[in-house]
């Protein structure tokens, strides 16, 4: 059930994003702590910052999750592999990037 959740928030975030909405910070949030924001999506690319709970997040790309490298995670009891990625901004920090788009809630 999650998993259609998931990729029911997918659509209805790159919808918006496409016309040219910004998504608010309470529509997703970092699920776990520590997540890495990347400047390519790929968990070998550099990690340029982390988001954790409770931190605001932003997107505002036209085609914010998007197919990259394919990762393992692990949230909420449940658990697999992906390969899409969310581009989005840690409002808290100012880090922009790629995160496991499997590690939003």
């Amino acid at each position: 059930m999650k998993l259609h959740k998931r990729a029911l928030a997918t659509v209805a975030v790159t919808l918006a994003a496409a016309i040219g909405l910004a998504i608010p910070a309470s529509a997703l949030s970092y699920g776990v702590g520590g997540v890495a924001i990347r400047n390519a999506k790929s968990t070998s690319a550099t990690i340029l910052g982390r988001g954790y709970p409770g931190q605001v997040i932003q997107i505002t790309a036209p085609q914010p999750v998007s197919a990259g490298g394919t990762y393992s995670w692990s949230l909420d009891g449940q658990s697999g592999t992906s390969n899409q990625w969310l581009y989005h901004t840690n409002v808290s920090t100012g880090v922009t990037g790629f995160s496991a788009f499997m590690l939003f809630h």
